[in-house]
């Protein structure tokens, strides 16, 4: 009964410690449809990012097909702690908004790749800026149509 009530406290610690992970972040995460990462000339799925960051997803190189391994297309090799260049594309509101970044590779897992933006300029931060205004303005305006379709 008292490991019961021990692993009780555990699970609520445990709990209380992802709560205030979450909160510990220094940005806002976006999630924004029709964005990719550009890295090494090849596109990448962008899954979330920040003003500080980005996780994209990589394709895994460890899977083969019939134990026959092929790959025509190879993806490049990233290490963590490595620094990148990348740019992130964005294709909103019939615009396409490119911003070219530096980033560090921070983690690598079955998640994708998250990496750290070195000091953002301040046109790369405008041009984030824009892409969260059309961001925000194409959410109001699929809200809207779907308020009049109901």
């Amino acid at each position: 009964m008292f490991d019961q009530f021990l692993a009780k406290l555990n699970a609520f610690e445990t709990a209380y410690r992802d709560e205030v992970i979450d909160t510990r972040r220094r940005f806002m995460r976006h999630q924004t449809q029709g964005a990719e990462v550009m890295l090494k000339g090849r596109p990448y799925d962008l899954r979330d990012w920040s003003l500080d960051g980005v996780l994209f997803e990589t394709p895994r190189t460890d899977w083969n097909l019939g134990g026959v391994y092929y790959d025509f297309n190879p993806v490049p090799k990233l290490k963590v702690g490595e620094t990148i260049k990348l740019a992130l594309r964005f294709h909103i509101l019939n615009e396409t908004i490119e911003v070219p970044l530096e980033a560090q590779i921070l983690r690598m897992g079955t998640r994708g790749t998250v990496a750290r933006f070195n000091d953002l300029s301040a046109a790369s931060r405008r041009k984030m800026q824009r892409v969260l205004d059309l961001h925000y303005a194409e959410g109001f305006l699929q809200s809207q149509v779907q308020a009049e379709a109901a």
